[in-house]
């Protein structure tokens, strides 16, 4: 809610705060799973950062969230989706995978452009799709990532897939 991140480990109890980011103006907008891992992302003005966190050993409550990567600055985060062991990011430029580390730190890769935010992300099988709304002045719909071919180092082959003669 807002830059609190609520810890619910009993629904008959109250909510009690796991973290509140120190920036008041900070905004969690997306969350995604990881390999043992749960990344949280969000945004403050122009800068958007992701969190992990992952469950205690005990069982009992997350883990207090610590910074874990960020896109560059003027890029705000819209939507994320973990799959198959990345961490995919909606932004309002496009689209972006991110590859964890060994200590589940992400590293983003390129942008892929889409000239407008990108709200939604599904994966199936080899693919991850996402909305490419306003394609061109015609057209809206789906983009679609090929997790099996890169076109550089964390940069996904992608294409346009089902469109729509239609706008918004």
């Amino acid at each position: 809610v807002g830059r609190v991140l609520y810890n619910l480990t009993n629904l008959a109890a109250p909510a009690t705060a796991l973290y509140t980011h120190p920036n008041t103006d900070f905004a969690w907008v997306a969350f995604s799973a990881g390999q043992g891992t749960i990344y949280c992302h969000g945004f403050s003005g122009d800068k958007s950062l992701s969190y992990r966190t992952s469950v205690k050993p005990d069982g009992t409550a997350l883990e207090i969230p610590v910074h874990a990567g960020e896109l560059p600055d003027g890029e705000i985060v819209r939507s994320a989706l973990g799959y198959l062991g990345f961490t995919i990011l909606g932004s309002d430029a496009g689209v972006r995978l991110a590859t964890p580390d060994s200590a589940g730190n992400l590293t983003v890769g390129g942008l892929i452009a889409t000239g407008t935010s990108v709200r939604c992300l599904v994966g199936f099988s080899r693919f991850v799709w996402f909305g490419w709304t306003n394609y061109d002045t015609a057209s809206t719909g789906l983009g679609r990532l090929d997790l099996s071919a890169f076109t550089a180092t964390d940069t996904p082959a992608y294409a346009t897939d089902l469109m729509a003669t239609t706008q918004g």
